[in-house]
């Protein structure tokens, strides 16, 4: 996995931010050696690019059907999204590395 930095620009927060990136939280502010939760303009932020796809949820998805669709460990998934079940609609990233 490629790293890269970032610069917050705008009034967000540290989940929002592991949010887009498709990261947990907590491997956010572990990677960045973080003592708290604050997240500020003019921050910068090392973000840990990841590979994979976005997926909404279909009719009849499990994670286990999905897991075998594109050929992934469940516990990915599981990992990844920070779920325990999927609902129709539901956006979820699912790592293809």
């Amino acid at each position: 996995m490629k790293n890269f930095v970032i610069r917050i620009s705008q009034p967000t927060t540290l989940e929002e931010v592991s949010r887009r990136y498709n990261m947990s939280l907590d491997r956010l502010i572990e990677l960045n050696d973080l003592p708290t939760q604050d997240c500020y303009v003019g921050m910068r932020l090392l973000i840990e690019e990841r590979k994979g796809v976005d997926y909404v949820v279909k009719p009849f998805d499990t994670i286990d059907k999905i897991a075998l669709d594109f050929g992934v460990d469940k516990e990915e998934i599981i990992k990844y999204n920070r779920i325990n079940k999927v609902f129709l609609g539901q956006k979820l990233f699912i790592p293809t590395e």
